[in-house]
């Protein structure tokens, strides 16, 4: 699941590489750019309380690292590199990079006014296969996390049913529902992202071409 997970997030910067090499132009449908002008709203909320929780997390964070033996030079740096609450870290900060370069997509894509269709150079074949590989890709982890989501509750009584086994504190529903439904939204924020490129972008060439 995690090498999936990679292999999905692989995609946004080859997307965006694909999408910033092309020569064309995009045309955007009003009702696609206010849907741009949502999903950016959005994934900026979700963002920026992400980046608050994650800098609160800092200080609990800081105290420990401090607590570490550092006499040992390198080994210590090791230690400290391989810990679980580094590696958490250093990915939730990853993570935010590749949401705020969806966020300015979005934005980007919300500025963009012409309607009518424009006598344009077809896409490239690159940004064609990649924005048809990334959509399939996004929208099967779309309707990964759709399944995630509903299945929450019985997720949820499996792990509260094998803490109470190992006498550890049972996770909390709410806390389990509130992270499938931002990991839902933000991909649909993705999603919507790549689809705007493919409707006023890749489609719209294979039509004019």
């Amino acid at each position: 699941m995690l090498a999936l997970t990679y292999l999905f997030s692989a995609t946004t910067p080859v997307f965006c590489f694909a999408l910033y090499r092309d020569e064309g132009s995009l045309s955007l449908s009003k009702r696609l750019r206010l849907l741009s002008v949502a999903a950016s709203i959005t994934l900026g909320v979700i963002l920026a309380f992400g980046l608050a929780n994650w800098i609160a997390s800092l200080g609990p964070y800081w105290s420990t690292m401090k607590a570490a033996d550092w006499q040992t030079g390198a080994t210590s740096i090791l230690t400290v590199a391989r810990d679980p609450r580094t590696i958490s870290k250093i990915t939730t900060l990853l993570g935010a990079f590749s949401d705020l370069t969806i966020i300015l997509l979005l934005i980007a894509l919300s500025r963009q006014v012409t309607d009518q269709s424009i006598a344009d150079v077809p896409a490239s074949r690159f940004l064609t296969v990649v924005t048809k590989v990334t959509i399939i890709a996004w929208g099967v982890w779309l309707a990964f996390l759709v399944v995630g989501l509903a299945v929450t509750p019985y997720t949820y009584s499996l792990a509260r049913y094998y803490a109470l086994q190992l006498r550890r504190h049972p996770p909390e529903l709410s806390h389990m529902l509130v992270d499938a439904i931002r990991a839902l939204l933000s991909q649909t924020c993705f999603f919507i992202a790549v689809y705007a490129v493919y409707i006023g972008r890749v489609r719209r060439s294979s039509k004019t071409g």
